[in-house]
């Protein structure tokens, strides 16, 4: 293979530059009608709790986005591996409390209760966890939902608690009651899918705006999905 010259480097150069330019020129008619670098959430600047409040809206049944349960069972499909049947929606809540055992201090991020079902979502962006955090919920869940559970663990790698054995991690994964997500996989693909049902033309844009957030703020997942178009 030849070594590249500096004709063919100052050519190369000059070419980048004015695609680049050209890039630029061309955004800037585009961005009048699309607005395409605007995001709210450069604004909002979210931390752990204001996803976990957004995350609990979004699942809310009975909430102001106004698409009933549609939302809710995006998400038992994609990110709740195994068939849920029968559940009915009961309520969704923040900060909700393990009244069920010893340590009643616990806060699970979001419980959904489904009835016959219950789905926590411990919500970890960058945060660690409590010693034996994720072993109290367990603990909790077993007793109100007659081991009907799934725990969905949110962090934006898609890693495993800390707060558990590897054998105990090992042992919920295998019975299906311990889900790891990643902001870039399994929860981005959700929000992807909310996207195209959602018939509210605001709430797609906010929506659309959620996945840009997570593709920019969070590393590479494990769970690696294939691109998503838009239309």
């Amino acid at each position: 293979m030849n070594a590249l010259t500096r004709d063919d480097l100052v050519h190369f150069s000059g070419n980048l530059q004015y695609r680049l330019k050209l890039l630029a020129q061309t955004r800037q008619h585009t961005d009048r009608l699309l607005a395409t670098r605007f995001n709210i959430f450069h604004y909002l600047r979210p931390d752990e709790n204001l996803l976990s409040d957004i995350i609990r809206d979004l699942l809310d049944a009975k909430g102001n986005h106004g698409q009933g349960e549609a939302f809710i069972k995006e998400f038992l499909e994609t990110i709740c591996s195994s068939p849920i049947s029968n559940w009915q929606f009961r309520s969704v809540e923040r900060e909700n409390a393990t009244s069920l055992i010893d340590n009643t201090q616990r806060r699970m991020d979001v419980l959904l209760d489904l009835g016959n079902f219950g789905v926590a979502i411990e919500n970890k962006p960058w945060a660690g966890e409590q010693k034996d955090q994720i072993h109290d919920y367990v603990t909790h869940l077993e007793r109100r939902f007659a081991g009907n559970f799934v725990i969905v663990y949110l962090s934006s790698n898609g890693g495993k608690p800390a707060s558990i054995s590897q054998a105990v991690t090992k042992r919920l994964l295998q019975e299906k009651k311990l889900i790891l997500a990643a902001y870039r996989g399994r929860f981005r693909e959700w929000l992807e899918r909310c996207y195209r049902i959602c018939a509210a033309e605001k709430l797609r844009w906010f929506l659309y705006d959620f996945m840009a957030y997570a593709e920019q703020i969070f590393s590479a997942d494990e769970e690696t999905i294939p691109e998503l178009d838009y239309e």
